[in-house]
C-alpha cells in the first residue's frame, strides 16, 4: 500500500514544523494505525500525537480515496479539515455522530461528482477555542 507520509509531511510542516526547515534532526513521525470500525468506510488511518513547534501534539486521521493503494504514479489534491475527531470516525465524533465525510467522498467520487482526493483530518485539543480564536494576534496576551 502506498504510504500517505508525503502528506502527512505537509501537515506536519502546517502544524509547526515535524520536518525541520533549520537543518535540525526533524521529529519522527508516528507509526499510522488503521481506522476501523462502525461507521468507518474506506481506509483512514491515525497518526497519534503528531508533534508539533507550535501546537500541541495531536492525532492526525488521513483517509485514503479508493483506488489510492493500487496506483503508484498518481497525484492527489487534499482536503484540510479542523476538528479532526468528528471528521470520519463515530466512536471519537461530538455526540458519537460524525460528519460522514469518508462515506460523502466515497460516494462522489463513485458518481464522478468530484476528483479523488486525500482527506486530512487534525483534530481539536481541549484548547481549541484559543487555537481557532487567538485574541492575542488582535488584543495582545490571553487574559
Amino acid at each position: 500500500m502506498q504510504d500517505a507520509a508525503p502528506v502527512l509531511m505537509v501537515t506536519a510542516l502546517l502544524l509547526g514544523g515535524t520536518v525541520s526547515l533549520a537543518g535540525e534532526a526533524p521529529l519522527p513521525l508516528p507509526i499510522p494505525e488503521p481506522v476501523t470500525g462502525p461507521g468507518i468506510t474506506g481506509t483512514v488511518l491515525r497518526y497519534p500525537a503528531l508533534a508539533s513547534q507550535h501546537v500541541t501534539a495531536r492525532n492526525v486521521d488521513v483517509w485514503l480515496p479508493p483506488g489510492y493503494a493500487s496506483d503508484d504514479g498518481r497525484r492527489y489534491p487534499v482536503l484540510y479539515m479542523h476538528d479532526g475527531q468528528n471528521v470520519f470516525d463515530p466512536a471519537t465524533a461530538y455526540g458519537h455522530v460524525d460528519w460522514g465525510v469518508d462515506e460523502t467522498m466515497t460516494r462522489l467520487i463513485a458518481a464522478g461528482e468530484v476528483r479523488p482526493a486525500i482527506v486530512v483530518a487534525v483534530w481539536s485539543s481541549p484548547r481549541r477555542r484559543e487555537e481557532y480564536m487567538p485574541q492575542r494576534a488582535l488584543r495582545g496576551p490571553l487574559r
